[in-house]
């Protein structure tokens, strides 16, 4: 396998850069150290095009991490800034995206460059995070329709006690709370498919939440 290869950072420049490949296990230090500069000096000379060797990079920065538990902390940056010029935040990063993505054709076709990759995974994030909380939400208007229903269900009491007036001009809690579910997981479907549409799922979200609020409200003063 060449040492080298070439890859074409603009329309009339070309630059050779280190084959991509995974260092073996049973590298040693010195191997490792030189693999990791070489592979930095690669994300330099390629502009945006650097994602394949901050992966690399990144996967063998885990690799020292891990295997060397005498580096944490004040340490592991002294570590890193003597040996290979790195801050904390850039070292952070590209062990992130080492992690987020098991190989390098795991990484999602148009992310080229490290801030693409957090910026991704950032949006990734955003979305997960925003379907936990469509289920839990989801969750707990399950358990307060559960409640009004076994409410509803009561036996009338006995002569003079007073009765909860359920105004007809409402749906019942519990189809309000099913029509409030199936919306929420239509809208966290949406989000997980284009992280773009993120922010107008969220606002939708608590616009119906919203809804459910006033809806209860009005019941309460009604029953008054």
């Amino acid at each position: 396998m060449p040492a080298t290869s070439t890859v074409q950072r603009t329309g009339n420049e070309a630059i050779a850069v280190p084959t991509l490949r995974i260092l073996s296990s049973s590298a040693t230090d010195v191997e490792r150290t030189a693999f990791i500069k070489c592979h930095l000096d690669a994300m330099e000379r390629c502009g945006r095009r650097t994602i394949q060797h901050a992966w690399l990079v990144g996967r063998e920065l885990v690799y020292i991490h891990e295997k060397r538990p005498d580096l944490r902390g004040r340490a592991w940056i002294a570590f890193i800034k003597t040996n290979f010029g790195l801050g904390e935040t850039q070292a952070f990063g590209l062990m992130r995206i080492s992690r987020a993505f098991p190989t390098l054709r795991s990484i999602p076709a148009g992310i080229d460059s490290v801030r693409g990759a957090i910026a991704h995974l950032q949006a990734r994030r955003e979305v997960e995070d925003a379907e936990s909380r469509v289920r839990e939400r989801s969750r707990d208007f399950g358990r307060s329709a559960a409640r009004d229903d076994a409410r509803e269900a009561e036996p009338p009491g006995p002569p003079g006690e007073v009765e909860s007036f359920q105004p007809s001009a409402l749906p019942t809690s519990a189809r309000t709370c099913a029509q409030l579910r199936t919306a929420q997981r239509q809208l966290a479907e949406i989000a997980a498919s284009d992280a773009t549409a993120f922010g107008k799922v969220r606002d939708l979200i608590r616009r119906q939440h919203a809804l459910v609020r006033g809806r209860v409200r009005a019941r309460s003063e009604e029953a008054v």
